[in-house]
């Protein structure tokens, strides 16, 4: 999946925005239950991703490509794992779900002593499955 993650923050009193995509690989376990046209779905696992690109917007509204590496100069580590939940529901080809997202990894490049960058993500899809029936 190619995700787009975000947020709003601020370190002293300078508000900043930052909108880091990742290329992302769930790795779930589904628990279905239901009937033949409504099925309701439970998940879990892990997902492992890779930073890809985004961008951030300093104080004075002035964007820029978000770099990733692990050096101090570069805005972000590229490498990001975690773990997922959540549920759907599957109307007749249909799926409507709500997943929430919690990283493990410290994806800040500071060295400064406590400095950590976590993602947290509650999303929100809509999916068509095609069964070929």
């Amino acid at each position: 999946m190619l995700t787009s993650k975000g947020s709003n923050y601020r370190i002293d009193t300078a508000d900043y925005s930052i909108a880091p995509a990742y290329l992302e690989i769930p790795i779930n376990i589904v628990f279905n239950a239901g009937w033949e046209k409504v099925r309701i779905s439970v998940l879990g696992g892990a997902y492992f991703a890779y930073g890809v690109g985004g961008y951030r917007i300093d104080p004075n509204g002035n964007f820029r490509f978000l770099s990733y590496g692990s050096g101090e100069l570069r805005d972000l580590r590229p490498l990001d794992f975690g773990l997922n939940y959540g549920v759907g529901i599957n109307i007749k080809g249909l799926l409507l779900s709500v997943r929430y997202s919690r990283d493990l990894t410290n994806l800040s490049t500071s060295h400064t002593e406590g400095s950590q960058t976590k993602n947290r993500v509650l999303g929100i899809s809509v999916s068509a499955i095609f069964t070929g029936r």
